[in-house]
């Protein structure tokens, strides 16, 4: 026995995850499964342990370079392949995109090996706090943010086969990156374990002594300790969230979401003869949702997606054209709008429809000095038309517009960078800029027998991905009050490849509905269309049968229902991502106080 060595006497290598392959495959490891967590098939199980296999590598491995560029490598393909459903909007865009957000998770691992080797943090704290601060940081900027594939996510539900989740019920304390830090606790509290025996025998060769040894055990003790209060306190936290649902009211205004599916090339390259077709489509949808409803119950209001008129109709754009129709002949939108009226009358119903809407007309010449009807300011509008075929004179402009879908960031006083970034990394070749808008509207929807009113506000396209406007428009900034019931999401999904573009954007509206606590129903052209409940259940989604299967992607079809009222308010309402700020500027604090520090050895 006492030839044979012992443990703390074998010689080791001073970085056991040294190598390329090592650094490669653990990376890989850990993208393999966040691949799995998202639709499709979106095995959310995997998202607790998702980072485990990278958190280890950063805390071992003593070659932080190496851990950035193996990471950029691997982070790219993945998000190359996450994102490719952006091809057809802007290639040169999606790449620049996927290589940008590439940048985040090495980042995030950076900051993370500086929390724990130079600060001592354990990781069940430190690389959540890595990990969010980082999400925070590209949910903001640039241009907006981007805040699709967020750790958190992957406990939001795709469907009505989902239930709704206890632990997502926390999303309205802290909004989404509270599920993203749960998540990455938990992983972090497996990387301590992991690396407890290796590192002790690491420290005990290199003669650090029992001391650490016991500090790493109490470090153990107290990371377990702290993710336990946190798991069961929000698993605790959702069960009384979801026992309160017997607080909620049919809102008895009845509302029905029509889905279209328009392909987008009949919108880039439209002619006169399509959009009748597709028009026509449209106003059969309708009257097939209130005259044939699938539950019998009529709907006061109904909703089409996003720009599915395909002229201005807001009140201003309406105005102008009458006033000048005897000089200058009948304008297109008047059609459009003169046949929305006639529907509305008919139907007896409330229309919110999505539309582009004009400000600033005016007679002007062009280049040529031929006069003509022209607007000053574009936008990405709803407009409300009311049972008597009148307009709500104040229609909401899209506020959270979609870099260089909907504008060019950073460039309008620099017309050549301008010609260029339309060029190659826009799907048009004209300047489309639309004007953003200054605040939200609340629309008040009546039901026809007079008995409730329904106040909505209409998130339009991805607005319902982003926490904070939803935010803004349910809740008043001035005293905190709830002046919203529900949210009306309208959306134009064609623009996307493949199966799971939609139901992520599903699944991150629902996020939307628990941190508001309101109710939310989505009129998405090419799907999906859904109801969605306060506590992020999915209701139901138009769907249709094909080969015996249920198919919720591009399909037309309608759906309504009466939006549950929930009297609650929130504490992400008060406070919005305040919180989370605090904590990444703390982050920051200390990984850049950590440069001045001498890299220790790991513990």
């Amino acid at each position: 026995m006492a030839n044979q060595p012992s443990i703390a006497a074998a010689p080791l290598h001073r970085d056991a995850v040294g190598s390329i392959a090592a650094h490669l495959g653990l990376w890989a490891f850990s993208a393999g499964l966040l691949a799995l967590i998202y639709p499709w098939p979106a095995w959310s199980f995997y998202a607790w342990f998702a980072l485990a296999p990278v958190g280890c590598l950063a805390k071992l491995s003593d070659r932080p370079w190496r851990l950035f560029w193996t990471g950029l490598l691997v982070a790219l393909a993945w998000w190359s392949g996450m994102l490719f459903w952006l091809w057809p909007v802007t290639i040169p865009g999606y790449l620049g995109l996927s290589f940008y957000l590439a940048l985040h998770w090495p980042l995030a691992m950076l900051i993370f090996r500086g929390l724990v080797r130079r600060w001592r943090i354990a990781a069940t704290l430190a690389l959540p706090m890595a990990w969010t601060s980082v999400e925070l940081l590209r949910g903001y900027f640039p241009a907006g943010g981007l805040t699709w594939f967020y750790l958190g996510h992957a406990l939001g539900p795709t469907g009505p086969s989902d239930s709704p989740s206890a632990l997502l019920q926390a999303a309205d304390l802290g909004g989404e990156l509270t599920l993203s830090f749960l998540l990455a606790m938990t992983s972090g509290l497996i990387v301590d374990l992991l690396t407890r025996r290796w590192l002790r025998v690491r420290h005990r060769s290199a003669g650090l002594g029992r001391g650490r040894g016991r500090r790493f055990s109490r470090t153990i003790v107290a990371g377990t300790t702290i993710w336990l209060v946190c798991s069961l306190g929000a698993l605790a936290y959702g069960h009384y969230r979801l026992g309160q649902s017997k607080t909620w009211q049919a809102s008895d205004v009845v509302v029905a979401a029509i889905q279209t599916n328009v392909p987008q090339d009949n919108k880039n390259q439209r002619t006169e003869d399509q959009d009748a077709v597709d028009w026509a489509d449209l106003i059969a949808l309708t009257y097939q949702a209130v005259l044939h409803p699938k539950d019998g119950r009529r709907p006061d209001v109904v909703v089409w997606p996003e720009t599915t008129v395909p002229r201005p109709v807001n009140l201003h754009s309406v105005e102008f054209a009458r006033a000048i129709e005897s000089d200058w002949g009948k304008l297109e939108l008047l059609t459009y709008d003169q046949q929305i009226r006639e529907l509305v009358r008919e139907l007896d119903v409330f229309l919110l429809a999505g539309s582009p809407a004009a400000e600033g007309w005016r007679i002007t010449p062009d280049a040529q000095g031929r006069y003509a009807p022209r607007v000053e300011d574009l936008f990405n509008a709803v407009v409300l038309y009311r049972p008597d075929g009148s307009i709500a004179p104040d229609a909401y402009y899209k506020m959270h517009r979609v870099p260089f879908g909907e504008y060019m960031p950073w460039i309008d006083d620099a017309p050549w960078l301008k010609t260029l970034f339309l060029r190659y990394l826009s799907p048009y070749d004209f300047d489309y800029s639309i004007r953003p808008g200054t605040h939200p509207v609340i629309f008040k929807l009546d039901a026809a027998d007079g008995q409730g009113v329904l106040r909505v506000a209409t998130p339009i396209c991805f607005e319902d991905a982003v926490a904070r406007v939803c935010r803004r428009m349910v809740y008043d900034p001035a005293d905190g009050e709830k002046r919203a019931d529900a949210l009306v999401n309208l959306t134009n999904d064609a623009w996307y490849l493949g199966p799971t573009q939609r139901p992520q954007h599903l699944q991150m509206a629902a996020f939307r509905c628990v941190e508001n606590r309101v109710s939310m129903i989505r009129a998405v052209n090419t799907g999906v269309s859904a109801v969605i409940d306060p506590a992020g259940r999915v209701a139901a989604v138009v769907q249709e049968q094909v080969a015996g299967r249920p198919r919720v992607q591009r399909v037309a079809g309608s759906i309504s229902a009466d939006l549950s009222l929930d009297p609650r308010r929130t504490l992400y309402s008060r406070l919005g991502d305040a919180p989370w700020w605090v904590m990444a500027a703390l982050t920051a604090l200390l990984a850049t106080g950590g440069l001045l520090r001498d890299d220790g050895p790991a513990r």
